[in-house]
């Protein structure tokens, strides 16, 4: 693992203002509706990719992300609030610990242009700039959208992940599979999900036009990967991306998910904890009991009691944080708990919605 998000620090952004402490491990963000919880994963991705080596690899996570809350233009166009925003990151690298930062700006301008749209139309671009001299440029009229990355300087190793709420484009998942295929053949075969008495799989096949096409498999059966429900299909991107990069972001963990898929991403997710940092956010408290139950060993399960048994019998503390946030009046407010302290309270809640209570 290259590095380790241990704290976020916004401002002006998406209108809000705050400090949000996180843990090696499982990270857990629970609050209610509006309370915050996916513009902190952006502000954690928006502050990180611009210093990656690789922007341009990891710079599309955040088109999709901003795609998840139903229109690219107005989201991007939202997130600023005044005449800038910042955010910074506060990490540990294999070398160091650093602090990053980036300065997101917006311009609006009209431009002349001939053909179909032939007038005048306004443009408007968003520019993130990190502080080690990268930026990314997204642009955006009525005809479309697309971003230029300004790569002046090596930046860090390592990549990221985002999973938003719904389901990543097809042709990001089929990239990243044939990426993982080359560094080892075999991978394909870890990646399998069983529902009661159905076992999945994925493999490669190639379509009509002699292009590699990711399928699943049941029962000697083959079916296109864009075409089964989308839990699965969010179940196994999760697994995919997962075995990739260094740090995953999971934006309600819980969509689309029926509960026995649930629960098996669940082992999945604590287990990568073990080696990567994970950051997910939920409404759920089935989810969020699965996640706390798994990572103390437990199979997924709600039983309270079952847990709490299994708390007083571990001696480690687990790779568990409890991250509770709200907003009031343009700022964020946040608790983070860890290890078994964190379960613990996890379990004395009857609603994860109204965790909100406690930072009252």
């Amino acid at each position: 693992m290259y590095f380790t998000v241990l704290e976020a620090e916004f401002r002006n952004f998406r209108g809000l203002q705050g400090t949000v402490r996180f843990g090696k491990g499982l990270n857990l963000i629970l609050g209610p509706n509006s309370a915050g919880k996916t513009t902190l994963l952006e502000a954690v991705a928006f502050s990180l990719i611009p210093h990656l080596s690789e922007v341009a690899e990891f710079a599309d996570f955040l088109m999709m992300m901003e795609a998840s809350r139903g229109s690219v233009r107005h989201s991007f166009s939202s997130m600023i609030s005044g005449e800038d925003a910042e955010a910074c990151l506060k990490m540990n690298t294999l070398s160091d610990a650093k602090k990053i930062c980036i300065n997101l700006t917006k311009k609006e301008y009209l431009i002349s242009i001939p053909g179909e749209y032939e007038g005048v139309m306004k443009r408007v671009e968003v520019i993130v700039e990190s502080s080690n001299g990268n930026s990314i440029q997204f642009i955006f009229d009525k005809r479309g959208y697309g971003f230029r990355v300004k790569h002046s300087k090596r930046g860090l190793s390592g990549g990221i992940a985002v999973i938003p709420s719904g389901v990543l484009p097809y042709n990001r998942t089929e990239a990243r599979i044939g990426t993982l295929k080359r560094k080892n053949p075999d991978i394909l075969q870890k990646f399998i999900i069983s529902i009661g008495d159905k076992k999945y799989s994925i493999d490669l096949a190639t379509d009509e036009w002699d292009e590699a096409l990711v399928m699943v498999v049941e029962k000697d059966k083959l079916y296109p990967f864009y075409s089964i429900g989308k839990g699965l299909q969010r179940a196994f991107q999760i697994m995919i991306f997962g075995a990739l990069y260094d740090l995953l972001l999971i934006d309600e963990i819980e969509s689309s998910m029926h509960p026995e898929l649930l629960a098996h991403i669940s082992l999945y997710i604590t287990e990568l904890a073990k080696e990567r940092q994970i950051i997910v956010t939920t409404q759920s408290l089935e989810a969020s009991m699965f996640l706390a139950s798994a990572a103390l060993g437990l199979k997924p399960t709600t039983d309270r009691e079952h847990i709490l048994e299994k708390l007083e019998e571990t001696a480690e503390e687990p790779l568990f944080n409890l991250i509770i946030i709200d907003t009031y009046d343009g700022r964020m407010k946040s608790a983070t708990l860890s290890g078994k302290s964190a379960i613990r309270k996890l379990v004395g809640m009857d609603d994860v919605r109204l965790s909100y209570k406690f930072l009252r």
